[in-house]
């Protein structure tokens, strides 16, 4: 048995001597790119005593007591190459020469380097570490003279979750404070804030009930009949819907009687249109005085008390005019009974009528009579352009379908506006804007409107003249006691546009297509070219003020408005 041990080792080692042999060629491959790589690395190619230096590999035998033969034999295979021809298969690893095996383990194992990621890394790592020397530089660490006891206190307040308790820290220098120091702090806050929250605690609370009522329904009490669920439910005694059989008025049930407080007035309910007058004799002079009971004194014209030779009475005199005010001071004086006053048949300030300023309105209206007239007017030598913005063609909209019971008062009103010369039918036109027929709610009267949002005013440019405010008309016709409105009818139609406005605002119905010869409405500029146009008319005139169509006239006393209406006339 020896003996054939023996045979079989001999025969082994005879066989490991042929594949050193075999795999000597290969080690020197490897050997050669191992050379290589060194000298690459670490010497220089041009220096041959540094390349003398180079290592000497020895292999011991093989030991069949310590080592496996695929243990062994790895050693004599070169790693790069096995692992360049995973990369490689398609060609035979021993064809390759060391300059291939280098590119293919350098492409594969070889991180690449990405400048705008390193240039980030760099970036972000500097700015990290100036930020800690920042906060670093103010912490004063170099000055701690106890470690420890400085991480107990740096400790505790981070892991602090009370502001109370911070606010008590952070309002004494941390430099005096001692971990010791700080957890009484810490102690003494939170038995304060407990005592505190005891003390609330025991307090009396008043509550504040909600407001209850009866349910006419099914008799509840802490909810009315609207929310009640049984509204619905029909009574077993009276068989009627509505409530239950428990609160049927039929079988006698009654609610208490419940007691209301009076609340606090805050809205006045009604009023008394007609002022109350009471004639009273000063002297020789008979003075007609208004009641006000909501004022204890008295107020007298100043043109009054001249008149009456500027006595010594106990009356506020007052600039304005025929403001003659008994207050309650004086009818609690004199006796007088509101309540008789209410009943009899007194004359109303209101009712009283100037006779002598009606006539002069008369003669007024009378002498400029062509004003009055049904027709519509035209402001002479104006005519308005509508400027269109640059390179912006016609647009053209199919009319809008009318109501059937709308269509003959359409189209009355469309006629009604050809013969006064608002609109000139035409068979064709470029632009067109549908028309919308509005109903006024306080006449009936139909009026016909465009609807130029759809086409037109974006196309036209902005005219911005600025409309007075009411503090701006107030504040222009302060001081003066007589008013009159003058309202203009059709006033927009009472000014006329060039003709290329008219075709670029004409409109288009289901009876004709017509051109716009007048100020229309609905144009986003018209307001300002109106309120401008009148503003230069009446620009001079004392006592005359506008807001588009309305012309506000207004005097000190009647002969200076009178004067005002004329020359405005």
């Amino acid at each position: 048995m020896a003996t054939r041990v023996e045979a079989d080792l001999s025969q082994l080692i005879q066989i490991l001597s042929k594949q050193m042999k075999i795999q000597e060629k290969r080690f020197e491959s490897q050997l050669q790119f191992q050379q290589e790589q060194i000298r690459q690395l670490n010497f220089s190619v041009n220096d041959p005593a540094k390349n003398n230096a180079l290592p000497s590999y020895q292999f011991p035998a093989f030991d069949l007591s310590v080592d496996l033969w695929k243990e062994y034999l790895s050693r004599f295979i070169p790693k790069v190459k096995t692992a360049a021809a995973q990369f490689e298969v398609p060609k035979d690893v021993d064809d390759l020469t060391w300059l291939e095996v280098w590119s293919i383990m350098d492409g594969n194992f070889n991180s690449k380097k990405f400048v705008i990621r390193e240039r980030h890394r760099f970036y972000t790592e500097n700015q990290f570490t100036a930020k800690v020397r920042e906060r670093v530089s103010t912490c004063d660490f170099s000055t701690i003279k106890d470690p420890l006891d400085e991480a107990l206190k740096t400790g505790f307040i981070c892991g602090v979750n009370n502001e109370a308790v911070l606010k008590a820290i952070f309002h004494r220098s941390a430099e005096e404070l001692t971990f010791k120091e700080i957890v009484e702090i810490a102690v003494e806050v939170e038995e304060a804030s407990r005592n505190a929250k005891a003390q609330i605690s025991d307090g009396t609370e008043e509550k504040i009930q909600t407001a209850t009522g009866d349910c006419y329904t099914c008799g509840g009490k802490k909810h009315f009949r609207q929310n009640c669920k049984y509204r619905r439910e029909k009574c077993n005694f009276c068989h009627l819907e509505g409530h239950l059989e428990r609160v049927c008025k039929r079988r006698g049930f009654s609610f208490p009687s419940r007691n209301f407080k009076n609340s606090r007035v805050k809205n006045i309910v009604s009023t008394i249109e007609d002022k109350i007058n009471v004639p009273l004799f000063l002297g020789q002079f008979k003075i007609v005085f208004e009641v006000d009971t909501g004022s204890l004194d008295n107020f007298i014209s100043y043109s009054n008390w001249v008149k009456l030779n500027k006595p010594q009475l106990k009356f506020i005199i007052t600039k304005h005019h025929n403001l003659n005010l008994l207050g309650l001071r004086t009818l609690k004086t004199l006796k007088i009974s509101i309540d008789t006053l209410l009943n009899s048949k007194i004359s109303r300030l209101n009712s009283v009528k100037n006779t002598t300023w009606q006539t002069k309105c008369k003669e007024l209206c009378q002498e400029f009579e062509s004003l009055w007239e049904p027709e519509l007017g035209c402001v002479k030598d104006v005519e308005i352009e509508k400027k269109v913005k640059e390179n912006l063609k016609p647009l053209h909209c199919k009319p809008r379908p009318v109501a059937y019971t709308l269509k003959e008062d359409v189209k009355k009103q469309l006629d009604d506006g050809i013969k006064k010369g608002v609109w000139v039918p035409v068979q064709f036109n470029d632009s067109g804007t549908p028309i919308v027929p509005v109903k006024k709610g306080e006449t009936g009267k139909l009026r016909i409107c465009e609807n130029f949002s759809v086409l037109v005013n974006e196309t036209l440019e902005d005219h911005r003249y600025p409309i007075p405010s009411p503090d701006g008309l107030l504040k222009q016709l302060g001081g003066c006691h007589y008013h009159s409105k003058i309202d203009l009818s059709e006033a927009y139609n009472q000014v006329k546009i060039s003709p290329k406005s008219q075709k670029r605002l004409a409109k288009s119905t289901f009876k004709a297509e017509f051109l716009q010869t007048r100020l229309p409405l609905g144009i986003k500029s018209s307001p300002g070219y109106f309120q401008e146009l009148m503003e230069k008319l009446t620009a001079g005139l004392q006592g005359v003020a506008t807001y588009l169509d309305d012309i506000l006239v207004s005097g000190t006393d009647d002969a200076s408005h009178i004067s005002n209406l004329r020359a405005l006339f």
